[in-house]
């Protein structure tokens, strides 16, 4: 089993002072470091290792860190791992390009080595538990096609609703339409709605609202961007909206939910 294996993080930057201190920086926690530096080799590493998780400089040459990120979520074999961006790169349209691009988090340079464990820890849990689900829905999908039983063609349909989940989640800055959601899964809305329900219990709407927020809580978390540049990278053009929906969740403006986690990671 993976999980019982050090978890492997593969190190992509082109400067070799860096490459050494996000190595050290790690390297007494246990994990299986890898590094690379050059993105064209890299992203076929990455493919033939499956890391847990990869840290990724923005300025390489020939393939830079956005280019590299897009390509790592259009392949099959490295889309689901989680890349976090450490860069000098700090301004946030940088940084908000980085999440657009499919990262999970950034890390600016210089770095605090409390911070970069804490970020660390926190997307390779996430992807761990990700592991786990991937794992039950492949196991539910090997049943044999010939027992065309109720239930084979239910998991038919749940891993089509991932498939959608997942696309939603590459897309939180924009408001998709459920005719073309439903197009996407060969369905009609009615029915795209009712099996999304029996997958995540809500409408597709519901769950895209809460993964949203969810996304709004992580940055507040993880990040000094401001709380409109976080409004609008996860599709709210409304300030007063945004503010609204995150108290409704969480009981807590953006601000005030800040505090208490950025005291968290940097006491």
């Amino acid at each position: 089993m993976r999980e019982s294996q050090p978890q492997r993080i593969l190190i992509i930057d082109d400067e070799p002072i860096y490459l050494m201190l996000l190595a050290d920086a790690l390297s007494q926690y246990g994990f299986c470091l890898l590094t690379e530096s050059d993105g064209d080799v890299a992203l076929n590493r990455a493919k033939e290792m499956q890391p847990d998780l990869i840290l990724l400089d923005v300025l390489m040459p020939v393939l830079n860190g956005f280019e590299l990120c897009i390509l790592l979520k259009s392949e099959p074999l490295t889309r689901h791992i989680p890349v976090i961006f450490v860069s000098a790169l700090s301004d946030s349209k940088q940084k908000l390009r980085a999440f657009q691009s499919g990262a999970v988090d950034f890390i600016s340079k210089p770095f605090n080595h409390r911070e970069m464990l804490a970020r660390v820890t926190l997307h390779l849990d996430q992807h761990l538990c990700c592991q786990q689900l991937r794992r039950r829905l492949d196991a539910y999908e090997s049943e044999s096609p010939a027992d065309a039983s109720l239930g084979y063609l239910q998991t038919k349909r749940a891993k089509k609703m991932v498939r959608i989940a997942n696309y939603l989640r590459l897309q939180l800055d924009t408001t998709p339409c459920l005719d073309q959601l439903a197009k996407l899964a060969a369905t009609n809305r009615t029915s795209l709605n009712h099996d999304f329900h029996q997958v995540y219990g809500m409408s597709v709407f519901d769950w895209l609202r809460e993964q949203r927020l969810l996304r709004a809580a992580q940055l507040l978390k993880s990040s000094d961007i401001s709380v409109l540049e976080i409004a609008q990278s996860i599709g709210y053009a409304n300030h007063a909206s945004f503010c609204k929906a995150f108290h409704q969740r969480f009981s807590l403006s953006p601000r005030e939910y800040r505090v208490p986690h950025r005291l968290t990671i940097c006491g």
